[in-house]
């Protein structure tokens, strides 16, 4: 055999050994991250939170009725702004003005509407996205104020509470609202709770999720108040230059959050 096509059957051997070798590497590597959340599934806490789940899905859709003149003519303007959304007519959505700018909530009811395709159940979607995943965070932060029991009741009492069940089919801001809201205050907890190199980043976090509310509803923004107090109760008590960058972590997330809000209405108006 002539030496350039030995070299090549050399070289395509070793590429056909080195995929191989990958894709092995790949599957223990998916075999093991498998393992790791069966392990962590099994937990009791852990099953017992998919089962608060469960049961949210249950009675929410037990209350479905998906758009509605309950909330006005608000729940078909945000149905007609997801359908604009999903056919890809932003300039349609943009006409609107400032109903229209609720962007997170339009762009989750596009999301759904481009897989499922237009529909009631379709448009609720996102909202009951919202509650379980609202319905996590509460777990999260219970755990980490108290302890993994108290996390399991904090979402068993949120599953349970009637207006929560009830705004999380219906296409409005309420659920999606109560997410972001909860995810502002649990990082704040976390920051305060953690003395690690990440409370900085929680306060980051804390701060985005507090003003990027906006893009769900401007009534949103009250949630501000909360990490704000407690802030400047930090700065009032330690006077020190630790309370001052955690303070300007915060704004700094404050900022992310209107970096990306003036962005959006720029390339749409």
């Amino acid at each position: 055999m002539p030496i350039h096509k030995k070299a090549a059957a050399r070289q395509k051997g070793a590429k056909s050994g080195g995929d191989l070798k990958h894709k092995e590497s790949l599957l223990r590597y998916l075999s093991k991250c498998a393992k790791s959340t069966l392990h962590i599934l099994a937990e009791p806490y852990s099953l017992a939170l998919l089962f608060i789940m469960a049961l949210a899905i249950f009675l929410s859709f037990s209350f479905f009725y998906g758009p509605s003149p309950i909330n006005g003519s608000d729940d078909y303007l945000y149905t007609d702004f997801g359908y604009y959304l999903s056919i890809g007519n932003l300039r349609r959505v943009a006409e609107w003005g400032v109903l229209a700018q609720q962007y997170i909530l339009d762009v989750g009811i596009a999301f759904f509407f481009k897989i499922l395709g237009p529909s009631r159940f379709s448009a609720s979607l996102f909202g009951e996205l919202c509650f379980l995943l609202n319905i996590f965070v509460l777990y999260k932060m219970g755990s980490l104020l108290y302890n993994r029991k108290a996390g399991v009741f904090a979402a068993l009492f949120y599953s349970f509470i009637p207006v929560a069940v009830i705004n999380s089919v219906y296409v409005g801001d309420n659920g999606p609202m109560a997410l972001f809201a909860t995810l502002c205050v649990y990082f704040l907890a976390k920051a305060i709770k953690n003395k690690g190199k990440q409370r900085r980043n929680n306060y980051l976090l804390s701060g985005f999720f507090g003003l990027i509310i906006l893009l769900v509803t401007s009534e949103g923004l009250i949630i501000l108040i909360v990490p704000a107090i407690v802030l400047l109760a930090y700065l009032i008590k330690d006077r020190n230059l630790d309370s001052i960058k955690d303070a300007f972590y915060f704004a700094l997330g404050v900022l992310a959050a209107f970096a990306i809000i003036a962005f959006i209405g720029f390339a749409l108006f």
